[in-house]
């Protein structure tokens, strides 16, 4: 369904898409035990295969290909008993969970719209950007977005003769590449991969439709490594070309096809968690230094958690979007391994679309960047595009700066590779410039590349994080304990307190009362079905508000304690009902009745 820019549409949230299972054994090159438990659970139509480098964890899919057709209740229902079989130690299903989209969407306006114009058409002073908005004046600068993170200052730092960004290379699993002559000489293609066609030319087939983003691939791709200077002939602002302002111009990039949607949830986009986890470890595989990700999923998945720490234990640096009118920050971003990046404006305002919380790391221009584009026939353009995928895009080129600046292969031989990602992490966020009126929720503030490439690397007696503990400065997320609830709904629960720890002091009541229990065993109830409890949350929307509005009530000051109580277990109640309706597992059932 497509419609102009001036037809605005109800979009019907997608339902969740069940990719398979992950499993882990109890000992390494288990595979026949793992085998097993899935014949018995679910019969041999499903393919087993192994994953990662522990030896340990394995893939659960359906045999050829085929989308499973289990529901998710029954889903969760032979999670259960794969846990429950010998030599397994923990399963889950792997779920593509759509993030809600806001009541009220613009099909054409959405990311990726860069205001694309023919080849030679003058650009309009306030083109039409996301979601219909337009964009800013003091936008009209392509360069003011690196400009804005002290990007040519950090240029500065690199001696005569060696481009920023030199001898990094940037893993980029998105939409897929096109030769657009703002970034098609910085390409790795051979070195790709098409994960939605099964083949590996990762070239952009620039498909249209509701919710696909043809040409977001080049877009953001254009944002990390376009040469200096016009690459082409796009029309002139102020007598001058206008030309992509990569961030680091000297780096090249490796194109991974994931999905035809940014949203890797959109069930006819080809795409999903698994693709996007297979492409971060063959990135790693394949070269990368930098991994950028400017796309998202709205649930937590172990298979690509687990995908981020076999990359990072390879010295490898993940990024991710925080994800566009969402209430949460999305996974992969959500994890503690990965550099959350949420976005700003022109004005060093924050971007209004941008996810937030307390799983932010930094922020960086996401709003009005200039970016490349293309249409079909090879249509190339420039133009602006808002979204927080162009703001991890700026950053992604940031830590090419910083590798090449310092010299990769000299920090593995000082640190190991492993600690190269906590390093930069730590340094990134130290560096940052805090912008007054922002809160909590945007991290540590503006990226500042110059300060970045300045500041001192530790010395052999300075404290580094844990590698292994891979700066989990951040609760975990993905367990469905009370940190996955604070994290889900931590805008709601604590909007004047933004955080983990005041989403879970407001939420602890509320779980309790749905799950029948007293708040000192909420714990140990989400220990058995936090998980699934969570999904139905994340998955949908209506139910997700419904909740929320028991924990952060507008009438909460007006009302005496009595009435608020009765209205909060008035509203409890309904949740349940809900959730009972809508079928759970037999598990679920049971807690949600008390039992």
């Amino acid at each position: 369904m497509m419609s102009n820019r001036s037809t605005v549409v109800e979009l019907k949230q997608a339902s969740p898409v069940l990719e398979g299972f992950v499993l882990q054994t109890a000992k390494a090159g288990q595979r026949r035990k793992a085998r097993e438990a899935v014949t018995r659970v679910l019969g041999r139509e499903w393919r087993v295969a192994a994953f990662g480098d522990a030896g340990t964890d394995y893939e659960a899919t359906p045999q050829g290909g085929r989308q499973s057709r289990l529901a998710a209740a029954r889903a969760w229902e032979k999670t259960y008993r794969l846990r429950s079989q010998p030599g397994v130690i923990y399963a889950e299903p792997t779920f593509s969970v759509p993030v809600s989209a806001p009541p009220q969407f613009h099909p054409e306006a959405g990311e990726g719209a860069h205001g694309q114009r023919r080849r030679g058409a003058a650009p309009r002073a306030a083109a039409d950007s996301i979601f219909g908005t337009k964009d800013l004046p003091e936008s009209k600068d392509p360069s003011w977005s690196i400009k804005e993170v002290k990007v040519p200052e950090a240029w500065k730092r690199f001696p005569p003769g060696k481009e920023p960004g030199a001898q990094v290379v940037v893993g980029h699993p998105d939409t897929g590449y096109s030769a657009h002559p703002e970034n098609v000489a910085r390409l790795l293609t051979k070195k790709g991969q098409d994960f939605v066609k099964g083949d590996a030319d990762a070239r952009d087939d620039l498909d249209s439709g509701l919710l696909l983003f043809p040409g977001h691939g080049t877009g953001t791709s254009s944002i990390i490594v376009s040469p200096q200077d016009a690459q082409g002939d796009f029309g002139t602002i102020d007598g001058k070309k206008i030309a992509v302002w990569g961030v680091a111009p000297g780096a090249q990039l490796i194109p991974f096809r994931v999905s035809r949607s940014v949203v890797l949830d959109v069930p006819w986009a080809g795409g999903g968690v698994s693709n996007l986890a297979q492409a971060i470890e063959l990135a790693a595989d394949r070269g990368a230094h930098v991994i950028s990700i400017s796309m998202g999923t709205g649930f937590p998945s172990t298979r690509l958690l687990k995908a981020v720490r076999y990359a990072q234990k390879l010295g490898v640096i993940v990024l991710a979007a925080a994800g566009n009118f969402v209430g949460y920050v999305v996974w992969p971003a959500a994890y503690e391994e990965v550099v959350a990046v949420a976005a700003s404006n022109a004005r060093r305002k924050t971007w209004s679309g941008s996810s937030r919380g307390g799983a932010v790391d930094v922020t960086a221009p996401g709003e009005s960047v200039w970016c490349a584009g293309v249409e079909r026939g090879d249509k190339f353009t420039v133009g602006r595009g808002s979204g927080t995928s162009y703001a991890v895009a700026t950053v992604a080129g940031v830590a090419a700066l910083w590798l090449s600046h310092h010299g990769r292969d000299k920090l593995v031989s000082r640190y190991g590779a492993e600690k190269i990602p906590v390093i930069f992490n730590q340094l990134l966020r130290d560096t940052c410039d805090p912008v007054p009126g922002w809160g909590s929720g945007f991290g540590r503030g503006l990226v500042n590349a110059a300060r970045l490439l300045s500041a001192e690397l530790p010395g052999p007696a300075d404290p580094i994080p844990h590698a292994g503990a891979l700066l989990r400065e951040h609760p975990s997320l993905d367990a469905g304990g009370l940190s996955t609830f604070a994290h889900i709904f931590e805008d709601e629960a604590s909007p004047a307190r933004p955080g983990h720890i005041a989403a879970a002091d407001r939420l602890k009541p509320r779980l309790a009362e749905l799950l029948g229990v007293g708040e000192e065993e909420v714990t140990a109830r989400l220990n058995e079905v936090g998980q699934e409890l969570a999904f139905y949350f994340a998955s949908d929307p209506a139910l997700r508000r419904q909740f929320a509005a028991t924990v952060a009530r507008k009438q909460a000051r007006r009302s005496g304690a009595a009435e608020r109580a009765a209205a909060q277990a008035d509203g409890i109640g309904r949740v349940r009902a809900a959730l009972l309706g809508q079928g759970t597992s037999t598990a679920l059932k049971k807690r949600l009745a008390g039992r």
